[in-house]
């Protein structure tokens, strides 16, 4: 058997309901915020329609939430320039 992205996860004993790793809701089209894949997998989600999903990135595996449609933490608007002292490379990196 094949390891999905969700084969290390674990949840809290009592829960409402289970989502279904083959079905569509489980997966939609976002940008990863850490390392700009397109593909996330729907962890958890809030039974309000989805107004928050929980969400880990096929790509990378880290994990970002969406909150009424909005990515949180944001994709960063631009890479990291070349040639940058060291100091001010970590603050690139770092962001906000």
């Amino acid at each position: 058997m094949a390891l999905s992205i969700f084969h290390d996860l674990f949840v809290v004993s009592a829960r409402y309901g289970n989502l279904d790793p083959a079905a569509a809701q489980t997966w939609l089209v976002a940008t990863c915020p850490h390392c700009g894949g397109t593909q996330m997998g729907v962890i958890a989600a809030t039974q309000d329609e989805g107004a928050v999903k929980w969400t880990r990135c096929a790509n990378c595996l880290k994990g970002a939430v969406m909150n009424s449609g909005v990515i949180a933490p944001s994709v960063r608007p631009l890479r990291v320039p070349r040639g940058l002292p060291t100091e001010e490379a970590a603050v690139w990196e770092r962001g906000p």
